[in-house]
């Protein structure tokens, strides 16, 4: 087995090396640029080094990110502290709060990773189309130097190739700083995973202990309401923020959004006025039940097609499209079924709403019970 192992590393190292001579081989039959194509190729020259120039200056959204790090550090050592201080023998839906309040860390970390993956990969497209430029006029900058009355020409193609090598090298180091910022919040992901694995070892162990309350219990072991209440503007408090930093980083998004819903409602709206001329669009049923309705259709309508806008949204957003998106929907069929379907049509929605609201709830305090309670009974 050891021999046939190393029968197989050597072929490996064999095909990498031929694949290089074969790289390096079509690297070497570059064709240069003809003397009528060098006027052209010098302007895309130089919008590739406009391109990479502004490339590697920091944006807003980088220097936010930046700003909020050290801080952002700060804060979750300071809880972290908090909850390894806490005695292991605490009611466990005190637990169950700190691991819901740890969570939250998550939210903006993901957003700011994401941001810089994106500005990352916007990179990586760049060094190839630096490394093909560099190639292509390397090659060309050869074959005119042996050509008679080309000084300017020469000295126009080498200002151009210095201008463009000294815009990547202060990209690259650009570029060396963003995976610092990444490997930093890849720690800090690391701290909260810690934390929380923790708090789920002594959850599990304590599940079943005797003096632990089970959570549908109403008055014994429970928290006192100021308490709820504080985690409760605390939860508010971080989906607010998270909105906040997404809006920030993602600014145009949102801008596009309310763009494709203002043309959609402007489109629904002038098709409802022109089918009121003809007597067949009101044979089409539902749709034209539904154009009758132009706000709630243009509304779910781009919620559909913000699928396609955003991306790594935090979850409260996801959540506030949900909840539209239903409101939409309950609202376009309310007056089109039967209405023996209306009331359960609308309880579905209060369902949603009920469970909703139970997963936004501080767990074990006196009012999430209560609701815990009465959205048993309703459903």
């Amino acid at each position: 087995m050891k021999f046939i192992s190393q029968i197989s590393v050597c072929f490996f190292l064999l095909v990498q090396v031929s694949y290089g001579q074969e790289q390096d081989s079509v690297s070497l039959t570059v064709e240069p640029y003809t003397a009528s194509e060098i006027p052209a190729q010098l302007v895309a020259l130089d919008q590739l080094v406009d391109e990479v120039q502004v490339a590697h200056l920091p944006t807003d959204q980088y220097q936010l990110i930046v700003d909020s790090l050290g801080v952002f550090q700060d804060t979750l050592n300071r809880v972290i502290q908090e909850i390894d201080s806490i005695a292991p023998d605490v009611p466990l839906q005190i637990l169950e709060i700190q691991k819901n309040r740890i969570g939250q860390f998550y939210i903006p970390l993901k957003n700011w990773n994401s941001y810089l993956v994106d500005r990352t990969e916007e990179f990586e497209s760049l060094y190839d189309e630096i490394d093909q430029a560099i190639l292509k006029w390397g090659t060309t900058l050869e074959d005119v130097s042996k050509e008679e009355a080309s000084e300017v020409i020469v000295a126009e193609i080498t200002v151009r190739l210095d201008s463009l090598e000294q815009a990547e090298e202060a990209m690259r180091l650009h570029a060396s700083e963003i995976i610092g910022y990444e490997v930093q919040i890849n720690q800090m992901n690391q701290q909260i995973d810690e934390v929380v694995e923790r708090l789920n070892e002594n959850l599990d162990s304590r599940i079943w202990a005797k003096d632990s309350a089970p959570l549908w219990s109403l008055e014994a072991d429970t928290l006192a309401d100021n308490y709820g209440i504080n985690q409760l503007r605390g939860i508010l408090m971080a989906n607010k923020k998270s909105v906040e930093e997404y809006y920030h980083l993602y600014r145009p998004s949102f801008y596009l959004h309310f763009f494709v819903f203002l043309a959609i409602l402007g489109a629904f709206i002038k098709i409802r006025f022109d089918s009121r001329k003809y007597q067949q669009y009101q044979d089409l049923g539902f749709l034209y039940h539904a154009l009758s309705r132009p706000v709630l259709s243009a509304l779910l309508t781009s919620l559909i097609f913000s699928i396609w806008i955003y991306s790594n949204e935090p979850q409260v957003i996801k959540e506030a499209a949900g909840i539209l998106a239903l409101i939409s929907v309950i609202g376009i069929f309310y007056g089109y079924v039967h209405p023996a379907f209306r009331i359960p049509l609308v309880a579905l929605g209060f369902i949603y709403l009920f469970n909703y609201l139970q997963s936004v709830l501080p767990v074990g305090t006196f009012f999430q019970r209560s609701w815990m309670g009465i959205e048993s009974m309703v459903m």
